[in-house]
């Protein structure tokens, strides 16, 4: 197999027409003229001699890496991480760049994607999806230890242990009907963090901080009551609890019990 170039990168990342690249050897370096580069932001390149294309690359890189680690178990897309990135590097970033990269980490299993599922209509959404870092100390460590988000790096913690345990994992969506407060039937999506998948199994499986009251178990649980199939629902909490089972079903159980016993969703 021969060594890619720069001019096989650029022909995958498809950016465009417009897009006047000239590629000299092995040294990393373009030279533009009277064309912008769909690399970075809109400033014309007419009187550019040479732009470092790699350290331009890796910025953006780092960009998007330090993105999703912040936005661990959030509804993303890739257009949605280019636009926050160019509106803090004030310059446009190319959303198929970024698609690509993303693409590429997944492959390099550094992150993960979880896709959303429509519970009731059985089909799957393009987008928005979820990310979650294979490994949160490598999340924790390219942030500098400055966000701690428990909810959010629970559910990944979660979400990576299932994916360890052979499930697939997607995101679920639930719709329901409601009537708002002028009488009016409304469409409201609530969430399934996850449905686990694994052969004949299935789970759907809430993460929770914790459940001081009743009011807050009725909260997470109300996505669980209006799946209507015979799947087992498992909402699990960080607290050191019994496992119990309420009502309707819905099995509670701690963290803990869940990472120690490889069983834990079928007690």
């Amino acid at each position: 197999m021969r060594r890619r170039d720069l001019s096989d990168v650029f022909a995958d990342l498809d950016l465009g027409d417009d897009v006047s690249v000239f590629v000299l050897h092995s040294s990393q370096f373009v030279h533009a003229t009277e064309n912008r580069l769909g690399l970075g932001g809109d400033q014309a390149l007419t009187n550019a001699e040479h732009i470092n294309l790699g350290a331009l690359a890796e910025d953006i890189l780092n960009n998007i890496l330090d993105f999703l680690a912040s936005q661990i178990s959030s509804l993303t897309n890739p257009t949605n991480v280019a636009n926050a990135i160019g509106s803090m590097r004030q310059e446009k970033v190319n959303s198929a760049l970024v698609s690509a990269y993303i693409s590429h980490t997944i492959d390099a299993f550094l992150i993960r994607m979880a896709q959303r599922y429509d519970v009731k209509g059985k089909s799957y959404f393009n987008y928005p999806n979820k990310y979650y870092y294979t490994d949160i100390g490598l999340r924790n460590a390219r942030l500098n230890y400055r966000q701690y988000d428990p909810g959010h790096i629970m559910e990944n913690i979660i979400y990576n242990e299932l994916v360890t345990r052979g499930y697939s994992v997607d995101v679920g969506m639930v719709e329901i009907k409601k009537q708002d407060k002028d009488g009016k039937w409304v469409r409201i999506q609530l969430e399934v963090d996850f449905i686990a998948s694994l052969g004949s199994k299935k789970y759907y499986v809430q993460s929770a901080l914790s459940i001081p009251d009743r009011e807050k178990e009725i909260q997470e649980s109300r996505s669980l009551t209006n799946i209507n199939d015979s799947f087992k629902k498992v909402i699990i909490v960080k607290d050191h609890i019994m496992p119990r089972r309420n009502e309707d079903g819905i099995l509670t159980i701690g963290l803990f019990d869940f990472l120690l016993k490889e069983d834990s969703l079928d007690i």
